[in-house]
């Protein structure tokens, strides 16, 4: 079982997150004596940008705890997930809750480039996830969240993470994919009549459902030993669709999206009952 947050906010940096299987990692060394608990408790920062179709930056505080019995592989995260916590967790199957975070859009983001548009208030988004690891070597990672405040909408990522591992050092790479529905999509990307004269620069336009963003993630981490390791990580997505199609992306923001970042991780064993009540 595995919890696993992404804090996202506003300060300076984004991370990524890490870990090992491949045949490598099914064999590697327990820590401690069978059925004790493993955690592992990491800290970083980062930077992504702002909000969907923003051409501004803004850090972010990143983290994971990370908790497996010892003897078993340890899990495959990716700090790009959104904050999960596992309810099912039956060999390479995993499901769950998970919840995100956007922060908010105003009139005076990007320099005053969004004057006259609609405010959208940071947005808190609770839903579920599923993964499956497909032969202890690729992941496919699928969330689903719906915002409770904000841009209100629902919106759903999919990952695919394939890992190697060599040595103290862990790879990982694979693509994104985003999807938003009509709310979401309107909220970044629509311009009403009103809106597109108050701006001066934009034209109204209707974006509707569908997918919104491509790209991929590619992640490294280096064992100083059994406790201590380090991961470091960039990533790249490109608006498509409706969203790409927006004024707002190409004459106000940007239709490119970059992440980065790095973490620091201590892996201990555990004498109790686990973290958080588990």
């Amino acid at each position: 079982m595995r919890i696993q947050s992404l804090f996202l906010g506003t300060a300076a940096a984004a991370l990524v997150s890490g870990s090992a299987f491949a045949a490598d990692l099914t064999t590697r060394p327990p820590l401690v004596v069978p059925d004790q608990w493993l955690l592992t408790l990491g800290v970083g920062a980062g930077v992504e940008n702002q909000f969907p179709g923003s051409k501004t930056y803004t850090a972010v505080p990143k983290g994971q705890i990370t908790r497996w019995r010892s003897g078993e592989p340890e899990p495959f995260i990716a700090l790009d997930d959104g904050f999960t916590v596992d309810i099912f967790d039956y060999g390479p199957f995993k499901a769950g809750p998970v919840a995100r975070y956007i922060s908010r859009r105003g009139l005076s983001d990007g320099n005053g480039a969004f004057f006259g548009l609609h405010n959208v208030g940071w947005s808190g988004e609770l839903g579920g996830f599923v993964e499956y690891l497909f032969a202890n070597v690729i992941r496919t990672h699928l969330e689903v969240t719906q915002a409770v405040n904000g841009n209100k909408g629902l919106e759903a990522n999919l990952s695919i993470d394939g890992v190697y591992r060599y040595g103290p050092w862990t790879f990982s790479a694979g693509p994104r994919l985003g999807y938003g529905d009509s709310p979401f999509m309107s909220s970044y990307f629509s311009v009403n009549p009103v809106e597109a004269l108050l701006n001066g620069r934009v034209t109204p336009y209707t974006a509707s459902a569908g997918f919104d963003s491509f790209g991929g993630l590619l992640s490294a981490r280096y064992d100083f030993n059994r406790s201590w390791n380090t991961i470091v990580y960039g990533g790249y997505n490109r608006l498509i669709g409706d969203a790409a199609a927006s004024p707002i992306s190409y004459r106000l923001g940007s239709r490119d999206e970059f992440k980065g970042g790095a973490t620091i991780n201590y892996t201990f064993a555990w004498g109790g009952l686990g973290i958080l009540g588990f």
